[in-house]
């Protein structure tokens, strides 16, 4: 009985296949397809052929570009085009680094003249910053 009901979920399964068949990339968890900017599905090949130019060279010669940057899915998001070269930035650690910057509350108006966002992320989840403590 178990058997064939287990045949019976591998033919349905088949027929009814929950991955979606596609030469892309695409993330289980959003379902974001990726673009031509990801390819941490080459990334082994990048770090080798990264590692082949360092070898022979002294430390003060040895210069890595971004074309050789592993890029994945999660970086599409938080990646902004700077001189026409992708640059993966983290909201959380910029928030952070422009709040140790501040002289004064005034500042901050001037610091966040040019927003990437319509609001500050880090402000809105409880990643970034933490619940203060109620004292009675």
């Amino acid at each position: 009985m178990i058997r064939e009901d287990l045949k019976k979920f591998l033919i349905w399964l088949k027929l009814h296949s929950p991955f979606y068949q596609s030469e892309e990339l695409i993330s289980l968890f959003s379902g974001i397809i990726a673009d031509d900017r990801v390819n941490c599905d080459s990334a082994e090949n990048l770090g080798e052929n990264a590692a082949k130019a360092i070898v022979g060279k002294k430390i003060a010669d040895v210069t890595l570009r971004r074309k050789v940057q592993v890029f994945t899915l999660a970086d599409m998001e938080n990646t902004t085009l700077i001189d026409t070269n992708p640059v993966v930035f983290n909201p959380n650690q910029l928030l952070h680094r422009i709040a140790r910057v501040l002289r004064s509350a005034d500042d901050l108006e001037g610091c966040l003249q040019h927003e990437w966002a319509p609001y500050i992320r880090s402000l809105f989840d409880d990643v970034a910053l933490r619940a203060g403590r109620r004292r009675f």
